[in-house]
């Protein structure tokens, strides 16, 4: 066991991301937005990327607004923002579900959720990651279930305040910057989920797989 799983592993209470975390499904939300945006033209890819990778990881309900603002130069209604944001979530809902889970984390989870206390903080609506993860049949392994219009740096601070958790004796684990600054913001260790090949950071795991 190298240093960044020992973090998690003996941290009290872990706070995790969800897509490319617990699902390998990070993918598939990048290209429902590429898909929202192509009728825009054949240059819209590599803008929805490149905007989708520097946002540092927002929700959904602001980052369709900013993508019509930078890619078609104006502003949703309100109205519109709700029925662009339905329209993602029917588009994604289902493939969430079926990809696959990151290596040896369902195992994880199962084998550790009564000896720690484990946390959802993701910017997916929280009714929608509620509703995916009582489909999957793991949100019985979760403590507390958080998402989007919360912000994850506010729910782990109130989280350390109301259950009066040291900061030092938990850990966050997600792959992008907005997990990283939600985790620095609280003086919590952070893991990072993936190859740290363009992102470096201390601790970094590839998967679940040497926790069996």
């Amino acid at each position: 066991m190298n240093r960044s799983e020992r973090i998690l592993f003996e941290a009290d209470t872990v706070f995790w991301d969800f897509d490319g975390v617990i699902k390998d499904s990070a993918n598939i939300k990048i290209q429902a937005y590429v898909d929202m945006f192509s009728k825009y033209g054949e240059d819209t890819r590599e803008k929805v990327i490149s905007f989708y990778k520097s946002s540092g990881g927002l929700s959904r309900l602001e980052l369709i607004p900013a993508l019509y603002e930078e890619i078609c130069k104006r502003q949703l209604s309100y109205m519109e923002k709700n029925k662009k944001c339905l329209d993602y979530s029917r588009l994604v809902f289902c493939k969430v579900l079926e990809s696959p889970y990151i290596k040896g984390v369902k195992e994880y989870l199962s084998s550790n959720f009564t000896r720690q206390t484990f946390v959802i903080i993701t910017n997916t609506p929280e009714f929608e990651i509620k509703k995916i993860l009582s489909f999957l049949d793991i949100k019985k392994f979760f403590f507390e279930v958080n998402g989007s219009p919360k912000k994850k740096e506010s729910v782990i601070r109130d989280f350390l305040l109301k259950h009066h958790k040291k900061s030092n004796r938990c850990a966050v684990i997600g792959d992008s910057h907005c997990d990283f600054l939600a985790a620095s913001q609280n003086n919590v260790p952070f893991i990072f989920r993936g190859d740290t090949g363009v992102i470096k950071h201390e601790n970094y795991i590839l998967d679940f797989q040497n926790f069996r």
